[in-house]
C-alpha cells in the first residue's frame, strides 16, 4: 500500500485559482440583474403583493394575471454615473426581472389593482365572493 503525503497549500492553491476563474468575469459593471424582494398578504377577503423596486418607473413596469399565475416584470435603469480623473463609480444594481407567482383558486383576475409608490409596488388581488369561507352555524 502506498501512502502519498497530504499536501494542503496544494489544495488551497488549486481552490483559490479555480475561484478565481469562476469569478473573473464577475465585477459591478457586468452584473446586469436584481431580484426585488417581494412579501405576499393574504385575509379572507384579498391578496396583497408588495415588490420593493426603487428606482422603477411605473412606465418600466408590466403586471399580468393569467391561468392563476400572476406576473410581474420590468426593468431597473440606471441613468446616473461618476466619471472624474481615470476612473467610473456605479454602484447600483440594475436590469430586467420577473417574479411570477402561482395564485389560489377563486382569485377574481379581472378586478386586480396595482399602485407605485415610495418604490414600492402593491398589487391587490380580490377574491371571489363565492371563494370567500362561509361560516356554518350547527343546529
Amino acid at each position: 500500500m502506498w501512502l502519498t503525503p497530504y499536501r494542503r497549500r496544494n489544495e488551497i492553491a488549486k481552490f483559490h485559482s479555480l475561484f478565481d476563474e469562476l469569478t473573473r468575469d464577475l465585477s459591478v459593471e457586468n452584473v446586469r440583474a436584481f431580484s426585488p424582494n417581494l412579501d405576499i398578504q393574504e385575509n379572507e377577503k384579498e391578496i396583497h403583493v408588495q415588490l420593493e423596486v426603487p428606482g422603477v418607473d411605473k412606465k418600466d413596469v408590466q403586471i399580468a394575471v393569467k391561468d392563476h399565475l400572476l406576473t410581474i416584470k420590468g426593468e431597473k435603469k440606471h441613468e446616473s454615473e461618476e466619471k472624474k480623473e481615470g476612473y467610473t463609480w456605479k454602484e447600483r444594481s440594475y436590469g430586467s426581472f420577473q417574479r411570477s407567482i402561482r395564485l389560489p383558486e377563486g382569485t377574481d383576475n379581472e378586478n386586480v389593482s396595482a399602485r407605485l409608490e415610495n418604490g414600492v409596488l402593491e398589487v391587490t388581488l380580490p377574491k371571489k365572493t363565492e371563494a370567500q369561507p362561509k361560516s356554518i352555524v350547527i343546529n
